[in-house]
């Protein structure tokens, strides 16, 4: 029992670890394997029970009459264990239940004061209002992006017909990242910037390099984490923009928004280039 214990323990541990390498918020990566963690133990326990009956399953004993049934149930070493975990379960059950009584909305509470629907009913709510946020700061950074102020970001960022793109990139994953919430959407995002021509020698997650070779703008999901990555061309220099989420699923709607901040980047960076082109000339615009 106590083996059985310590291997289930010794399993939840190692997924921990295994989400906290993954999404660096400990928060985060329990959040991420609480819903394994019962399945694990019942695995483990699955398993010793096999191992333990392992004698009766290839030798059964032959059963024919109420008596042999009984004798055969109760000689069972398996049988203290089920029992153990039974009231294992049940305690805790019966504690939860208890624990919760005293912060119950009564006017809410439905059969044995079960308000499943209830709670499902307030996070649908909740990961709405969160999704709905995020599309509005979506609308609003492109449309920051695409004004004056985003052309002046990209002006200040030039050295006559140079460009410090570095900077700029650097602006540009921070305006989209703050678009996601964090904490609401209960994920870790990560984002990062490279030449074009070092793609391949720098160290990068491995969805990361899918959404590199992708033809175009795309989400790529694995079982945790998804990644979507973007070109950024600034005249004849090609840069690609990466982001990287745990806990979260990258969407065509995120690849849609990702690409057209790209799109007004490089506009922002043609006309700050004619601008100061035409600077150096000594040319204006004015009739």
């Amino acid at each position: 029992m106590l083996t059985v214990l310590m291997l289930a323990v010794g399993i939840i541990v190692g997924m921990v670890l295994l989400a906290f390498l993954k999404s660096r918020r400990l928060i985060l990566a329990w959040k991420i394997v609480l819903p394994f963690t019962v399945p694990s133990i019942m695995a483990v326990t699955s398993i010793y029970l096999i191992a333990v009956n392992w004698t009766t399953f290839v030798h059964p004993p032959i059963v024919d009459s109420w008596n042999s049934l009984q004798s055969a149930l109760i000689n069972n070493p398996a049988d203290e264990t089920v029992i153990l975990f039974g009231i294992f379960f049940g305690l805790i059950g019966i504690l939860s239940y208890v624990i919760r009584v005293p912060f119950a909305n009564w006017q809410q509470v439905k059969l044995f004061g079960l308000f499943e629907a209830t709670r499902l009913k307030e996070e649908a709510k909740d990961q709405f209002q969160a999704f709905r946020k995020l599309e509005w700061d979506r609308m609003t950074a492109v449309g920051a992006m695409a004004s004056e102020l985003g052309m002046r970001a990209v002006q200040e960022r030039m050295n006559g017909l140079e460009l410090d793109a570095e900077s700029a990139l650097t602006t540009f994953r921070e305006s989209i990242m703050s678009c996601y919430d964090t904490d609401q959407l209960q994920t870790s995002i990560s984002s990062g910037q490279t030449e074009r021509l070092r793609v391949i020698q720098v160290n990068l997650p491995h969805l990361v390099k899918e959404a590199l070779s992708m033809p175009r703008v795309a989400p790529v999901r694995g079982n945790w984490d998804s990644a979507i990555a973007a070109p950024v061309n600034f005249g004849d220099t090609s840069y690609t923009v990466w982001f990287h989420a745990t806990n979260y699923t990258f969407t065509e709607t995120d690849a849609a928004f990702v690409e057209a901040m790209a799109n007004v980047l490089q506009s922002n960076f043609e006309r700050a280039l004619i601008v100061e082109h035409m600077e150096e000339v000594g040319a204006t615009d004015k009739p």
